[in-house]
């Protein structure tokens, strides 16, 4: 009696009010790699490190997610539903910050997505990248989050990453 605890809380399945001390692998407006425990009718159940799955609506979802798969999220809080629920089209929730990158500039990325061509990151949770197949010479994956470096601000508006300090500057940290 008297102590102070820091809680997690949450609706289980019959809506009821849950405080937790364990901890969640994500929790809302964060992006995290879960992993897929089960699909229904509903929509994707994800493990997130408490005892009732997370929510990934079909609506949320890209593809056809599967049991056993790591998936790249978004958790928020859904009015709708007034439920805490996850999303595979974190594009739409990021900050829209309009924040000024320069060439060189170290940025926290947050490895989102594996393409054809290499990783798309998030950069500063607000904005999105492209590090490239090539420029990758240390082993990374979809959830990571790495140090990384703004390379090129392209005329189209995209903007191309690296890991690795540019130029010369590589030199000094090897």
């Amino acid at each position: 009696v008297g102590d102070w605890l820091k809680v997690f809380i949450y609706l289980d399945s019959e809506d009821r009010i849950i405080a937790t001390t364990e901890t969640a692998l994500a929790e809302v407006d964060q992006y995290a790699c879960l992993e897929v425990a089960a699909v229904n009718n509903v929509g994707a159940f994800l493990n997130w490190g408490l005892p009732k799955d997370l929510l990934l609506p079909y609506r949320e979802q890209k593809g056809e997610p599967k049991v056993g798969q790591k998936v790249f999220v978004f958790v928020y809080f859904d009015k709708e539903s007034e439920r805490i629920v996850a999303s595979m089209r974190y594009e739409k929730f990021m900050s829209g910050e309009e924040k000024t990158f320069e060439e060189r500039q170290e940025v926290e990325l947050r490895i989102a997505e594996k393409t054809p061509m290499g990783f798309k990151a998030i950069i500063d949770n607000c904005t999105m990248g492209l590090v490239y197949e090539n420029e990758i010479f240390t082993p990374i994956k979809v959830g990571d989050v790495v140090p990384g470096y703004i390379f090129k601000m392209r005329e189209d508006g995209k903007i191309d990453l690296i890991l690795q300090k540019p130029g010369a500057e590589k030199a000094d940290s090897l």
